[in-house]
């Protein structure tokens, strides 16, 4: 006896124990004493259906050791185009997805589909995509249509003989398996750690939305972010409802498949629906919160670990699919150039088209970025530095840049005058980051200034320092002045005095006359290289990389004029720039100078110097036109967005405002004047409002928090004089029609999570495909090596291929978490008050009105995205989840109630508030199960030939298996051991 299915997975041992069984049978049957024929008959008609239904779960696990054996598989789902009853819900039909090393000349990988419901045939291999389903299972007479699940429409399973030695069909069964890891577990999921014992999220500055921020023990699961309070249709993170706190209170009663509904308090009688109805199918219960449950909820869902593997998506070099991801918390805890070689050339390899990003960066884009992800998480504050790349850490940046020339004296000694020049160099450093900073900086003297004195017609080079007096040290090639100490709070900026050089010339005798005024020249655009370099603890971490252009600068002497004996050269890195063919305007973005290869352009003392404040140029065209977005550093319109900090009280507006006719053109003023260090800003919320986020965990908890590293992708991204964008709006999106460019950068993040740069929004180039390449371990352990090994652990994800509907509102639901500072624009026009130094905002409250919004609120439009563009091949695919007009779901402000349309408000919020609601999702999810429910109909037939599809049915058994695919120990290196495998038999009941 046989099965005669040549595609299934039934195994010889499962043959075996069918046949044995059937000679016990045929013996029982011949022992039977007293009883009668009919009665043996149908004894053995039942036990032969039995072991039939058997076979259908052998057939199973066979399939499911094989392709379950290593963790590239993926459960995807497809469904009946048209349904077998009249306003029922379609019925999931599970594939098993294994992508193959073959791909299209788009590079897209070719699949081949397993059913994990028994056919006739096999789907074709193809592109990524749900199989269809009714070519598969053979003409009606081969199928059998059956419920499973009431709230579903009948299942389509096709007929599979089991054959007699004598090639006769002596039983038949037919399968179908519904995947439980498209439900939440109530018994891992949610908490009441919240006021009122209601759920909270975790908040800023833990940096992983969706984990749990204690730490980790039996009674915390990871996933108790997930919100079982969001079940209920009706409730919002404000009013939650009782729903989440009696599954909480009632979880010792989740002991069966079906045990949700008691454990929520739902009890009998149940009523079914009829028909259709709003947000309901035919067989759905009629009580919305009971419907809720069993589609949302599923119990006894077994963990495992699995090696996590980079897929078959699109965008992947075939090579390297299927191969294990990098762990981050191995790189981040080595912290060296070899983690950076490691990780850049792992990208490199894995996406050969990411680096196409870069634009007009000078330097090495893909192992900046990897230096940039270590520093984020490191313990240290030293920046990952090597050669063509420098990470990102907690020291600070030249914000501003000032070049003081004194004409000090005109002396006589003997028969011969001397001209006593000096030059004192000043920089305001700007802590960009939520860390205080502590060290030592120093500033190079980089002085291409030249000078005649009459009547003598050459040149005299204030580079040349044979007739200075200072105290510069010469160090690789560069004069460098001392290291002095600095020390800044989070998103603090401060002026310091870096060193004067003291020139004294001889310059003509004692009864010529020194003219005035004496020029200083050449250093237009750079053309003698001036600039600067700031070495932080002794590495060089800052540089005015295209150099700086000074304008001419007329002494005069002797004279008390405000623009006289002293004049003061400004620029503001990272903000404007020239080459000489017009101006270059950026967003005033430090973090960029080490990169802009345009020389930093001349600005105006004092109206353009902000010192000790955030940068503004009150004598740009943005002191005529404060529609002109460069006139001022504002983080909140940085593409990655933010916070402004404040630029102080406007008592001090006289000295910063260039019309005020005490102050105006005064270079007396001197840049570290101490009316410049009155009335500071706050720095109360500095580290909530800087721009730059570090963890230094040591480890990473999440990969979405590759998301937070800088990304110096440099496009021209707008027209030089663009006045059309509003206050409010970003500098603009990299687009098809964006320039790559080596002049204009800044204010970008890695987009994981929220809407990608147009330009890389093709596979292969978009950020978050670095969540297919990286891992995290276990980041809840306690334990580094469990952080840092081979292995993840899937303890409550859910399949996003699969995932119900309700279960992706809890995996949604809550109110933002990650930006306590979160606000709203209300207006075009900034605060005139204020001295068009902010744009009008208004502070949102985490309760009340205008309230920080809540997800809870759009989770079915966020949740109809999700199911809408699957499959994925990947969790990071999440990331491209759409509405049905295109438009991206995660991070697009204007779900939320209150931010709709296309005028105010708009959310000023950081970019780790706009990916949050993708990190939750992205943390409790996979694209793949190893839980299940089979559904197995096992019948035995009068013997008859295979070519009859309509046999004598003697018994029938209807049995329903909840399964656990245990793929056992782990090898060493976090890869399954084939002969671990094990199909768990958890629960079994008929049906």
């Amino acid at each position: 006896m046989r099965n005669s299915n040549p595609s299934s997975g039934f195994a010889l041992p499962a043959v075996l124990v069918i046949v044995s069984g059937l000679l016990i049978l045929a013996m029982a049957a011949m022992l039977v004493v007293g009883i009668e024929r009919d009665t043996a008959r149908s004894f053995v008609d039942r036990q032969r259906a039995e072991l039939a239904a058997r076979a259908g779960l052998e057939d199973l696990r066979g399939i499911l050791a094989l392709e379950t054996a290593k963790d590239d598989f993926l459960v995807i789902q497809s469904a009946l185009n048209n349904p077998i009853a009249q306003g029922a819900d379609p019925a999931p039909h599970l594939f098993i997805a294994r992508g193959k090393d073959t791909v299209d000349s788009n590079g897209v990988f070719d699949f081949r589909y397993i059913p994990l419901f028994s056919t006739k045939t096999k789907p074709d291999d193809s592109p990524f995509k749900a199989p269809e389903i009714r070519s598969l299972t053979g003409d009606s007479d081969d199928y059998l249509e059956f419920t499973t699940l009431p709230y579903h429409d009948k299942v389509r399973a096709s007929w599979l003989p089991v054959l007699d030695e004598k090639d006769r069909v002596v039983a038949r069964y037919a399968y179908w398996a519904e995947d439980l890891q498209s439900r939440v577990d109530p018994a891992i999921a949610g908490n009441d750690h919240g006021t009122g014992k209601t759920h909270v999220r975790a908040s800023w500055p833990f940096p992983a939305p969706g984990l749990n921020d204690r730490p980790d023990s039996a009674d915390e699961p990871s996933l108790n972010q997930i919100a079982l309070f969001a079940l209920d249709p009706a409730a919002t993170d404000v009013a939650q409802r009782e729903l989440g706190k009696t599954l909480l209170k009632n979880r010792p009663l989740l002991v069966s498949p079906d045990s949700q509904l008691a454990a929520a308090g739902i009890t009998p009688p149940l009523t079914r629906l009829q028909s259709a109805a709003d947000n309901a199918f035919t067989g759905d219960l009629a009580d919305p919160l009971a419907r809720a449950v069993e589609r949302g909820l599923a119990t006894n869902i077994q963990a495992y670990l699995e090696q996590p593997v980079v897929p078959h998506a699109a965008g992947i070099r075939p090579s390297a699919a299927g191969q294990p991801k990098l762990n981050l918390n191995t790189l981040a805890n080595r912290g060296e150039a070899s983690a950076v070689e490691e990780m850049a050339d792992f990208i490199k390899k894995a996406l050969p088209d990411f680096e196409l990003r870069k634009g007009g960066f000078p330097d090495d884009y893909l192992k900046t970025i990897a230096a940039n992800a270590i520093d984020y998480a490191d313990e240290d504050n030293a920046s990952t530095l090597g050669d063509g790349y420098r990470g990102i850490d907690a020291y600070p940046l030249v914000s501003e840049f000032v070049f003081r020339s004194t004409w000090i004296d005109v002396r006589t000694e003997g028969n011969r005058k001397f001209l006593d020049l000096s030059t004192t160099i000043y920089v305001e450093l700007w802590n960009m980051t939520n860390l205080p900073v502590e060290g030592l900086a120093q500033v190079s003297y980089e002085n291409g200034y030249t000078f005649k004195i009459p009547p003598n017609p050459n040149d005299i080079s204030l580079r040349d320092l044979n007739n200075a007096n200072h105290n510069l040290i010469n160090s690789e090639g560069f004069w460098w002045f001392p290291a002095f100490p600095v020390t800044l709070q989070p998103n603090e900026y401060r002026v310091y005095r870096c060193g004067t050089v003291n020139y004294s010339f001889d310059a003509v005798s004692s009864n010529e006359w020194v003219s005035s005024p004496l020029i200083l020249g050449g250093e237009s655009h750079a053309a003698r290289g001036s600039g600067y370099r700031m070495r932080w603890n002794g590495k060089l971490l800052d540089q005015a990389r295209g150099g700086v252009h000074r304008n001419d600068s007329f002494l005069r002497f002797p004279t008390t004029s405000k623009e006289g004996r002293h004049v003061n050269r400004l620029t503001v890195p990272g903000h404007s720039h020239n080459r000489g063919s017009g101006f270059i305007n950026n967003m005033g973005d430090p973090r960029m100078a080490g990169y802009l290869l345009a020389p930093q352009d001349a600005n105006a003392y004092p109206h353009n110097f902000s010192p000790n404040r955030r940068n503004i140029r009150e004598g740009s065209v943005y002191s005529n036109n404060n529609n002109r977005i460069y006139g001022r550093v504002l983080p909140s319109e940085w593409p990655d967005g933010g916070h402004d900090s404040p630029f102080g009280t406007t008592s001090m507006h006289g000295l910063f405002n260039m019309t005020a006719a005490t102050y105006k053109d005064d270079h007396r003023i001197e840049p570290d004047d101490p009316r410049f260090f009155n009335q500071l800003p706050s720095l109360a919320l500095g580290s909530q409002e800087a721009p730059t986020r570090l963890s230094k965990l040591g480890y990473f908890l999440s990969v979405t928090e590759l998301g937070r590293i800088y990304d110096p992708v440099m496009w021209r991204v707008r027209a030089t004089n663009d006045d059309t964008n509003r206050p409010g709006y970003s500098w603009g999106d990299v687009t098809s029609a964006s320039v790559a460019s080596g002049d204009y950068g800044g204010g970008n993040t890695l987009r994981i999570g929220r809407p990608e740069h147009p330009r890389f929004d093709v596979a292969g180039q978009r950020a978050s495909q670095l969540l297919d390449l990286f891992h995290t371990g276990i980041p809840s352990s306690t334990d580094a090596d469990m952080r840092e090994g081979p292995v993840a652990e899937i303890h409550g994800h859910v399949n996003l291929n699969t995932v119900s509907k309700p279960a992706l509102r809890q995996l949604i639901a809550g109110r933002l978490m990650q930006d306590p500072e979160m606000r709203r624009f209300v207006n075009d026009s900034h605060d005139q008050a204020g001295g068009r130094r902010y744009p009008r905002i208004q502070k949102l409250n985490p309760s009340g009105s205008p309230a920080v919004p809540d997800t809870t609120v759009v989770a079915d439009r966020i949740a109809d995205a999700i199911i809408r563009t699957r499959p994925y091949a990947s969790a990071g695919e999440l990331a491209n989840a759409r509405e049905s007009d295109g438009t991206r779901v995660f991070g697009n402000e204007r779900l939320f109630p209150g931010f709709t349309g296309s005028g105010y408000p708009f959310l000023q919020w950081t970019d780790s508030a706009a990916e949050e609601t993708f990190a939750r999702v992205f943390e409790a999810a996979t694209v793949r199960s190893r839980n299940f429910r089979i559904w197995v109909v096992g019948q035995s037939v009068a013997p008859t030939t295979t070519a009859n599809t309509s046999p004598q049915v003697l018994a029938e058994v209807r049995k329903a298996f909840t399964v656990f695919a245990d793929p056992g120990t782990r090898m060493p290196d976090g890869s399954a051991d084939p002969t671990e495998f094990h199909l768990r038999i958890l629960n079994e009941n008929d049906f």
